[in-house]
């Protein structure tokens, strides 16, 4: 059996439930297996684009490497 794979949004989502804020590093590590600009770059983008089309993400913002509700 194939296992269900998570999405992107679900992990941003629930890790916010949990906490205010979360650092940026740390969900690129989850969604990337890595933390460099690059993924920062990407988490930040990513945030950028689900804002644009999902009403949930509409108070989320990146502040000081902290992704967090505004």
């Amino acid at each position: 059996m194939k296992e269900r794979k998570v999405s992107k949004k679900s992990i941003i989502l629930s890790f916010l439930e949990k906490q205010d804020q979360i650092p940026v590093s740390e969900i690129a590590i989850l969604l990337y297996g890595n933390y460099s600009m690059l993924e920062h770059v990407k988490v930040v983008n990513l945030l950028s684009a689900y804002r644009a089309n999902d009403p949930r993400f509409k108070n989320i913002r990146v502040r000081n490497k902290h992704i967090c509700y505004v």
